[in-house]
C-alpha cells in the first residue's frame, strides 16, 4: 500500500521525499527498539533516533556501492564469458 501512496504523486522534489519516507521508518525504528533498550542502556532516549537515521541511511549507501560492484563482477563476468566463447571457437574478440 505504501508503494501506491508515492505513485499518486509527481515528486517535485526527491529530497523531500526521502525525508518523509526515511522519517516514518525511523518513527517505527524508534518504537520498536526504545522499550527494548529503555532500561538497559544508558541514552537511549536522547540518541536512538539519530543513531537510526544514521544505520538507514548508510545502509542505502551501502547498497548502491554493493549493487554498483555486482553490476561491475557482472560485467567481467561476460566478457571473460565472450572471451572464452570466441577463443573455443576458433575466433578472436573484437
Amino acid at each position: 500500500m505504501r508503494a501506491n501512496f508515492f505513485c499518486w504523486f509527481e515528486p517535485v522534489n526527491g529530497f523531500l521525499l526521502f525525508k518523509i519516507v526515511l522519517d516514518k521508518i525511523t518513527e517505527e525504528a524508534v518504537t520498536e527498539l526504545k522499550p527494548r533498550w529503555i532500561n538497559r542502556l544508558a541514552g537511549v532516549d536522547v540518541w536512538l533516533e539519530s543513531r537510526v537515521r544514521t544505520a538507514l541511511i548508510y545502509v542505502r549507501w551501502a547498497d548502491k556501492v554493493m549493487e554498483s560492484a555486482a553490476e561491475a563482477a557482472r560485467r567481467r563476468h561476460n566478457a571473460i564469458a565472450r572471451s572464452i566463447s570466441a577463443e573455443s571457437i576458433g575466433g578472436t574478440e573484437d
